[in-house]
Formats: C-alpha cells, structure tokens, sequence
C-alpha cells in the first residue's frame, strides 16, 4: 500500500522543511489541502510547487475550483505540469465568500482532463452519502483516483467502490488523534471519526484488500504522525 502524509498549509519555509524531511523515507507521497474549513494560509500549489523544485518529493496539490474559472484552473495546472507535478485533487472546498464561481468538480475534472492528457485527477469521497452518489462519482471517466473520508463508519461502501473501481486508486484517509491535537480536532471536524495511535495497525490490515493506499493526517501533532508513518512502513 501506498503512504501518503497530509502537510498542513504553512507560511513558515523552515517549519515545512522540517516536517518534509522527517517523513519523507516513511511516505511516498504527501498531500497538500488547500484553505482547510475555508481559512486562507499559504497556497497548496505554491507548496507543491516549491516542495517539488526544492526538496524533490512527490506532491499532490489540492485545488479549490469554486475559486477559479476555467482558463484558471487550466493555467494552475500547466505551471504544475511544467515542474513535473502531474496529480491533484479537485474540490469545491469549504467556502470563503460569496464570490465563487459555479464550476463544479466533475467540470473542472473534465476541463482538465481534455486539456492536459497525462494529468491525474482525484477527488474526495464522503462515505456518508448515499450509494448511489457516491458510485456516481466513483464512476466519472475523467476522475482517476479518491480520497475516501469515513471508510471506518461506512466499510461495507469501501468494499462498494472498490467492486465498481477496480482501475482507479483508492487512498482511505486515517485522522489521527492524541492528546495534543484532540480538542482541536473535535472542534474543526464534528463527528469524523479518529483513530488512537494504537488503532491505526489494525484499521490499514483491514482496509488493505479495498484501498490502495492511506492518506495520514494528524495536525497540530507533528511527532505523532512520524510516529505513524513509522509504524505504517513497517506494516508493508
């Protein structure tokens, strides 16, 4: 299975080394979300871009389209393109003013995907949806990998999209708690569910047969989620 390490959006340059060159011999890619609960911080594609050039991991920007039009949102990903960035992820996101556009993620996925004919394009998917919507999303042509939030309170879904998915990738998000980050993560996601250090082992063995990777996030902990991707790699 594939590891991927969520960063949280910094404007700090030495605070993003640091975490980066901690985990990068434990992950194989790290994820990058853009204006998280709709508060702007430093942009996911200036991130990708400057970690891509200056540390050379692999990246995967997440791209807010309610912010963009569509000559936009195809300008960002050529300058991605021309530095070897070739993933990321579409999302409405959450929102931050009145003034978004209307494109959706099937669109931009679209737009995207005609434009630029070796791009990868993912998008997230909440298993608290019903079925249907969710195998409608899954099911886009144009839409070549997910992030799957929920998969610990819906796995009979899991098993769903990978029966209907079996030539796109599937990465499970796992939120990691502890006692530093806990109280603001129950703040900022409600009833997501979270998982203990001592539960992650035991939820990737039994997501392995339906994912092809994790996507590991822990914020405010960042010695929690080394720890994690520590014990991960080792699980491979």
């Amino acid at each position: 299975m594939e590891t991927i390490a969520e960063l949280e959006p910094t404007k700090k340059k030495h605070k993003l080394n640091k975490v980066v060159n901690r985990l990068r011999k434990y992950v194989d890619l790290f994820d990058i979300p853009e204006s998280p609960l709709g508060k702007p911080v430093a942009h996911s594609v200036l991130l990708a871009s400057y970690l891509r050039e200056a540390l050379g991991v692999d990246v995967i920007p997440h791209i807010r389209v309610q912010d963009l039009n569509k000559t936009a949102l195809l300008s960002i990903i050529g300058g991605l393109e021309f530095i070897g960035i070739n993933k990321v992820v579409l999302l409405r996101g959450d929102p931050v003013s009145n003034d978004s556009t209307k494109l959706t993620v099937e669109e931009a996925a679209f737009y995207a995907k005609n434009y630029y004919k070796k791009l990868k394009v993912g998008a997230i998917v909440s298993l608290r949806y019903p079925t249907t919507e969710i195998l409608k999303r899954v099911g886009n042509r144009y839409l070549d990998f997910f992030l799957v939030l929920r998969a610990s309170q819906y796995e009979d879904k899991l098993r769903i999209i990978r029966q209907h998915s079996s030539t796109k990738k599937i990465y499970v998000y796992v939120i990691i708690a502890t006692e530093k980050n806990l109280p603001f993560l129950r703040e900022m996601l409600n009833d997501q569910p979270l998982h203990i250090l001592s539960e992650v082992s035991s939820f990737v063995d039994r997501v392995r047969g339906f994912a092809d990777g994790v996507v590991l996030s822990c914020p405010f902990d960042t010695d929690a989620i080394v720890e994690v991707s520590k014990l991960v790699k080792k699980l491979d």
